[in-house]
């Protein structure tokens, strides 16, 4: 993996836009996971490290959506599958009753 350096702090260089890098430049940990209905590929960064997600680790092969989240905290931080399963049937609510009301419609 190639190596770039901000300041002190090596960073991998990303092969493309589906490799996103995150740095920790806070003086605070950090939870980093990605979400594409789930959560997945929950990391807990320390101040200085970073992290560059592979395409692999991305899923989708960089046709489905995903998006990174960054959130101040250690260890306690990281999401439950609970907290996936919630966040799952939030974001496929609206379009499940969007489809639901076309079938409703349709017949």
């Amino acid at each position: 993996m190639k190596m770039t350096s901000t300041g002190s702090v090596p960073v991998p260089l990303a092969r493309s836009a589906n490799s996103p890098t995150i740095v920790n430049g806070t003086n605070h940990a950090i939870v980093v996971f990605l979400e594409r209905g789930t959560l997945y590929n929950k990391q807990v960064l320390q101040p200085g490290e970073a992290v560059s997600m592979t395409r692999q680790e991305t899923g989708g092969a960089g046709v489905l959506p995903y998006r990174v989240h960054a959130v101040i905290g250690d260890e306690r931080a990281l999401p439950t599958k609970a907290d996936s399963v919630k966040n799952l049937v939030k974001v496929s609510a609206v379009p499940a009753a969007f489809v639901a009301g076309g079938l409703f419609t349709a017949f």
